[in-house]
């Protein structure tokens, strides 16, 4: 099984993008979205720093005109909600070999990071009654380490390329913690 994203093919992951600029990678969160669009005006502003926001996709973005979508700051949009869909069928002694060196080299457990979700963590938890996700609906424990998986090889790839100043995540968002 290969990496989920293939550092030559990926087109976001495009190399000399910005040059020599220093970049910011933010992970968009709709409880965020006030603070976005000025945070990455004053990161441009003050350190030149452009603004490189990652969701699920576009349609997430609530109020996009407040968030100065079309700025300097904001250099690019990258979605990422394909990642999040089931995983193809795969070779479970596979992608069980490929995670446990994942888990290995990094030091994170894949179940771990699945766990922390809030919506794919739901699983998790016994003796209560909460509302199914859309996320997880029809997904069994591997498919969602097997997304857990793709998602952490994609964020490594992405810091690797970008190489940014900070990263701004939301916690409890399995896409951007992983």
């Amino acid at each position: 099984m290969k990496p989920a994203v293939a550092k030559k093919t990926n087109p976001v992951l495009r190399e000399g993008e910005f040059g020599q600029a220093p970049v910011a990678i933010v992970w968009y969160a709709s409880q965020l979205s006030h603070v976005i669009g000025p945070l990455a005006e004053r990161l441009f502003e003050i350190c030149g720093i452009r603004t490189v926001l990652v969701c699920l996709d576009r349609r997430s973005i609530v109020r996009p005109d407040a968030m100065k979508l079309t700025g300097n700051a904001i250099a690019e949009i990258i979605e990422v909600a394909h990642l999040l869909e089931p995983p193809p069928e795969m070779d479970a002694a596979e992608f069980t070999e490929e995670a446990r060196g994942f888990e290995s080299r990094t030091g994170l457990s894949l179940r771990d990071v699945v766990r922390s979700d809030r919506h794919f963590g739901i699983s998790y938890v016994t003796g209560a009654e909460f509302p199914a996700s859309r996320y997880t609906h029809n997904l069994d424990d591997m498919q969602m380490r097997h997304i857990a998986f793709r998602l952490c090889t994609y964020n490594e790839d992405l810091i690797d390329h970008r190489t940014p100043e900070v990263v701004l995540a939301y916690p409890g968002l399995i896409a951007s913690m992983a």
